[in-house]
This record gives C-alpha cells, sequence and structure tokens, in this order.
C-alpha cells in the first residue's frame, strides 16, 4: 500500500492502513478476520444485519476506526467482547486504543503461530449480499485467497513484470476488493494499491474515485459495468482523466454483468487512442464463496458478456437446464462451506462435492460447445428474467 498526501478528497482523510495491518498480522498467526459492511453499523435500519453477523461469530475483539463515530452499533457488542479503536471513545463503551496492540509483539511467538497456519483454515469470514436473504457467513480459507491471487498471475503475466498499480473503490468486506481479489492482485505482485470510498451509485458518490484516477495512473483497472459507464461518461468529457487513466494502462477487467456494447467500443477507442494499442478487456465469472473468481476471459474478444473458460486448477461441470446449463463449481478456490452453519453448507454442495452456483450458462456457439466460450445468461429459478448478479 502506497500512501500519497495528494489523493485528500475536499479534506484531508487518513489512509485506511490500520485495517490492512490488523487484517495481515491476524491471518499470520493463524486467527481469522471477518471484515463487516459499514452499512450495517452506520444506518438503523441495517441494525439488525449487524446483529445478525454479529450472532454468527461470535466474536474476539472488534475494531472500528472511530469509536465516536459507531457509539450505537456498538451497543449491540455483547459486553464481554473487546473493542479496539484507531480513534477515540464511544459513550459507555471502553475502547482499547489500536496503538497499543503494535506493541512488544513477542515474535517468538508470532514464528510459532505462522508456522502453525493450516492452509485449509478460515482466514477470512466475508459476508455476502443478503440480496436473497440474510447475509450468508462464507469461509474464505488462507488456500482459497492464494489459489485466486495465483491464478491471476498465471492468466495475466504481465503482472509479475510490471508491479501493478491499482486504484480500487471496493470497500474492504468486498471479496473482488479489499477482502481479496484486487487488493491481493497488488500484494502478491509488488505493487501499489489506493482504496478510496468512490462507489459508483450517484454521481456524488463517484467523485472519490474520479479525483483518484486523475492522481494515480492505475496500470490494470477492475470494475463493473455500472462503475465503467459512470466512468466513460467522466473520460468523454475530461481529456485530462481520459489521458491519465488511461497513460500506464495495460488492461480493463470486470464482472458481476455483461459490459453494455456502447461503453466497451468507447473504453477500446481511447485505450487505442492514449497508448496506441488495443487493451485487453478482461471478463470474469465467480461469487464470494469462489474467492471470487472460477471462470476468466483473458484473452481478446471483439465483444462483451463472455464469462470465458475456468481460471487454472478450477472445474466446472455443466448440467443441462431448460434455456441452458446450471454451472457447478470445484477447484482449490471453492469455500468450504459456512461459518457455523451446517446446514446451509449441506445445501451448497452435490452428492459428488461440486458447488452448486444456482446460475444458468450457455454456450456461444451450441453446435461447438467444446471449442468456445461461456456467455452469462443468469436466470432466477422461479422468475426467468435476465439478472444482474451481485457476487462480485
Amino acid at each position: 500500500m502506497r500512501q500519497r498526501g495528494d489523493l485528500a478528497f475536499d479534506k484531508p482523510q487518513k489512509v485506511e492502513g490500520d485495517h490492512a495491518l490488523l487484517t495481515l498480522a491476524a491471518m499470520q498467526v493463524g486467527t481469522p478476520v471477518a471484515p463487516l459492511s459499514p452499512t450495517y453499523s452506520r444506518l438503523p435500519e441495517a441494525r439488525h444485519q449487524l446483529s445478525a453477523c454479529l450472532d454468527v461469530l461470535m466474536p474476539g475483539p472488534v475494531m472500528v476506526e472511530c469509536a465516536a463515530e459507531f457509539g450505537d452499533a456498538l451497543t449491540l457488542v455483547p459486553a464481554g467482547v473487546e473493542v479496539v479503536a484507531v480513534r477515540g471513545q464511544a459513550t459507555g463503551r471502553d475502547a482499547t486504543p489500536f496503538e497499543t496492540l503494535l506493541e512488544d509483539p513477542e515474535p517468538a511467538r508470532v514464528d510459532a503461530a505462522f508456522a502453525a497456519v493450516d492452509p485449509d483454515a478460515p482466514a477470512k469470514i466475508l459476508f455476502t449480499s443478503g440480496s436473497t436473504g440474510g447475509p450468508k457467513a462464507a469461509i474464505v480459507t488462507h488456500r482459497m485467497m492464494c489459489s485466486d491471487a495465483v491464478a491471476q498471475r498465471q492468466l495475466l503475466a504481465f503482472l509479475a513484470e510490471r508491479p501493478p498499480v491499482v486504484v480500487d473503490w471496493q470497500p474492504w468486506h468486498h471479496c473482488g476488493g479489499g477482502a481479496n481479489s484486487n487488493y491481493h492482485a497488488a500484494l502478491l505482485n509488488g505493487g501499489s494499491y489506493y482504496i478510496n470510498s468512490g462507489k459508483p451509485t450517484t454521481e456524488e458518490a463517484f467523485a472519490p474515485t474520479l479525483h483518484a484516477l486523475k492522481s494515480v495512473s492505475p496500470t490494470i483497472h477492475f470494475n463493473v459495468p455500472q462503475g465503467y459507464a459512470m466512468l466513460a461518461f467522466h473520460l468523454e468529457r475530461d481529456p485530462a482523466l481520459r489521458a491519465a487513466f488511461f497513460a500506464d494502462l495495460d488492461c480493463l477487467a470486470y464482472s458481476a454483468a455483461a459490459m453494455p456494447g456502447p461503453v466497451w467500443d468507447a473504453l477500446a477507442g481511447w485505450g487505442q487512442q492514449v497508448r496506441g494499442v488495443r487493451l485487453p478487456m478482461i471478463s470474469c465469472y465467480g461469487m464470494t464463496e469462489l474467492a471470487p473468481m472460477h471462470t476468466a476471459l483473458h484473452w481478446y474478444k471483439q465483444r462483451p458478456g463472455l464469462i470465458g473458460l475456468p481460471i487454472p486448477g478450477s472445474e466446472v461441470l455443466l448440467l443441462p437446464v431448460v434455456g441452458g446449463y446450471e454451472l457447478r463449481a470445484r477447484g482449490p478456490n471453492v469455500s468450504p462451506g459456512y461459518f457455523r452453519n451446517p446446514a446451509l453448507t449441506a445445501e451448497a454442495f452435490d452428492a459428488e462435492g461440486w458447488f452448486v452456483t444456482g446460475d444458468r450458462v450457455s454456450f456461444v456457439d451450441p453446435d461447438d460447445p467444446a471449442r468456445k466460450n461461456l456467455v452469462a445468461a443468469l436466470y432466477d429459478d422461479t422468475n426467468p428474467q435476465l439478472l444482474i448478479p451481485e457476487h462480485f
């Protein structure tokens, strides 16, 4: 991670290095980490989600950036659980200053704990979006995270040749952002990771991302189609942003839905103008339980909407259903199940051990399925309307 003073937006912002530091330290000694969406704490109407997460986790320490800001939410944390705060105190709840955790590291104990870490033990507990019911606590093991990061480097060799620069709005609890994929792409390959809060929901919310992209030229950019659509709107109108964004860019990557054709064409054209080459646009399919990537289109194609082939080490099973095939998954990137929920875990796998995604796909060319890529056609089983999944 790199700290840049010129990335402040409107007012100085503290780089969220403490969260990363605590996460990496905990995983190094075999302690699972569960990053939660701040929305669960900030919005009173979402507090029931926070309560549900705490009931499942039964956590040890709970860390917050600002104790005062999350004071109301901290009333839901059981009395016997230690609260760690980077700054401040909450009314009626003592908080241990984060800086005290940096004292007396006891290297011998750390080394012993690190040596005992099981690759298949939980490294993180990531809660799914809860779009179809309550959030599910997906177990993410050390092996899952490593397999995803290594597969990325095997598919995209330039990541190892030139340390990536990533500017990312996807937060620490997001499987494709700070929790797993994008962050680890920078971490494994000795790159730089700039995280901001500029989620592509409204123009105001997206502003920090636009500011960051003017200040830092990424070498690889991860986003969702909605984010690329909002970015394209500003790239068309802002030559300085366009020059900065494409200056060092090696490729663009997207997931979660098909890229709109006009956005695809615009990005391809601007990349050609600035870089002098046609930049590859990589598409992926996956979900939280798959660490998150399971298939990828990692070679150049002239059309959007493809999900490619299984990543190295992973497999797909295609079961014929009405309208296509149900995709099931297997590999070192697949979660062993859901934390403290054996019933839900049992439902997630078939009798042969394949993870049941519930997603449908179809072949680009039904007459030549062995050599063609898959195109996403994700439908709800009870209501056959095209969905935009929230997996990534």
